[in-house]
C-alpha cells in the first residue's frame, strides 16, 4: 500500500518540485490550512499585510495588523473574513472552512522596526473531496475507452469498467495488488473517468480501482465473482433501457387505439339515436295560403254569386 500511495502522491503532485520564492499548498474543502511562512523569532513592533489574489490582476489586502502607541490594530478585509486568524508571533495566516473559490495567491509583507521588509509567497490551491470509483461490468464497449493491456478475448473474459465522476486533477488507476496496471484522466472536468480492465472470471488475484486527487483518495475493491456473474445476457439482447421504452410506446399506442375506437363506437350511437327519433317524430306541412287582393275580390264575387237565389216560373 505505501507504494500504490507514492504512486499516486508523486503523479498528482503532492510531492512538488520546490519553486523559488513560492510555496505550494494543497487544501482540501471545508477543512482548515495554515500559511506558515519561514520567520526568525518576531518581536512585537512588526506591521503584517497579508493580500489574496485569484487572478494576476485581482490583487487585494486581506488582512493588516500594526502597533500604535503599544497597542495592537488587526483589521481583517474581503468576503471571507470571518474565516481568517492571523498568528502574530509566528506572522501565519489560518483559514477555516476553506472552499474552492478560495485557490490564488497569497502574499505575507512583514515589514520590521528598522524599516526592513521581507515578503512570502504561497499558491493555494483548494480541492473538492474525490467521488469513491464505482465498478461495473462492462457491457458495450466505447471507442477509444482506456483500458489495461489484453490479450484476445477468451469466452471466459470478463470486461469490467471503472468509473469515477471528474473534477480538477483527479485521476484513475487500476491495481493488482500493489501493482499499477492502468491509470487515466482527463482536463474535461464535466465528463466521467472511465478505465477498462479485462480479466478472466478464473482469476484469484487482488484488484482494486483507486480514484485520487491531490487531497483525497478513494479505494473501491473488485469482488470478481459478484460483477462477472452480474449480466450474463447475449451481447445480441438489448439493454434493459431499451426494453422499457419499446413497452412504454408499445402501451401508449394500444391505449391511443382503444380511445380512439371508443370515441367512434359513441359517435355512432348517438347518429342512430338521432336518426330514429326523426322517423318517429310527425311532421306537419303550413298549409295556410296567402291570396292576393285580385285573388280575394274573385274568391268573394263567386260566393256572392252562388248565395243568390234563382226563381223560375212554373208553367201549368
Amino acid at each position: 500500500m505505501i507504494v500504490t500511495l507514492l504512486i499516486i502522491f508523486t503523479y498528482c503532485g503532492l510531492i512538488a518540485p520546490v519553486e523559488t520564492g513560492i510555496r505550494t499548498v494543497a487544501a482540501q474543502e471545508g477543512k482548515t490550512v495554515t500559511l506558515q511562512p519561514e520567520t526568525p523569532k518576531l518581536i512585537s513592533n512588526e506591521q503584517f499585510i497579508w493580500t489574496f489574489a485569484s487572478t494576476v490582476i485581482s490583487k487585494s489586502r486581506i488582512v493588516q495588523s500594526q502597533v500604535f502607541k503599544d497597542k495592537v490594530y488587526t483589521e481583517y478585509k474581503g468576503k471571507f473574513k470571518d474565516s481568517l486568524l492571523l498568528n502574530r508571533s509566528t506572522g501565519s495566516l489560518t483559514i477555516r472552512n476553506i472552499t474552492v473559490s478560495q485557490s490564488g495567491l497569497y502574499d505575507l509583507q512583514i515589514t520590521y522596526e528598522n524599516e526592513s521588509v521581507k515578503e512570502w509567497n504561497f499558491n493555494c490551491t483548494v480541492y473538492a473531496p474525490v467521488s469513491a470509483p464505482d465498478i461495473s461490468k462492462e457491457t458495450f464497449q466505447p471507442k477509444n475507452l482506456p483500458h489495461s493491456r489484453t490479450t484476445s478475448r477468451p469466452s471466459s473474459s470478463c470486461p469490467v469498467l471503472c468509473s469515477v465522476r471528474n473534477d480538477r486533477d483527479v485521476a484513475l488507476y487500476w491495481f493488482r495488488a500493489n501493482e499499477l496496471l492502468s491509470q487515466t484522466s482527463s482536463p474535461d472536468v464535466n465528463s466521467t473517468l472511465s478505465l477498462r480492465l479485462d480479466l478472466d472470471n478464473q482469476d484469484n488475484s487482488t484488484y482494486s480501482c483507486v480514484s485520487a486527487n491531490p487531497v483525497s483518495n478513494h479505494t473501491t475493491s473488485l469482488d470478481i465473482p459478484a460483477v462477472c456473474s452480474s449480466g450474463n445476457q447475449p451481447d445480441s439482447l438489448l439493454p434493459r433501457s431499451y426494453v422499457y421504452l419499446l413497452l412504454t410506446i408499445s402501451i401508449l399506442i394500444t391505449i391511443a387505439i382503444v380511445a380512439t375506437a371508443i370515441c367512434w363506437k359513441r359517435k355512432r350511437r348517438t347518429h342512430n339515436t338521432f336518426t330514429a327519433q326523426e322517423l318517429e317524430d310527425p311532421h306537419y306541412a303550413d298549409l295556410n295560403y296567402r291570396y292576393t287582393k285580385e285573388e280575394k275580390q274573385d274568391a268573394s264575387h263567386k260566393t256572392e254569386q252562388t248565395s243568390e237565389t234563382i226563381y223560375s216560373g212554373v208553367v201549368t
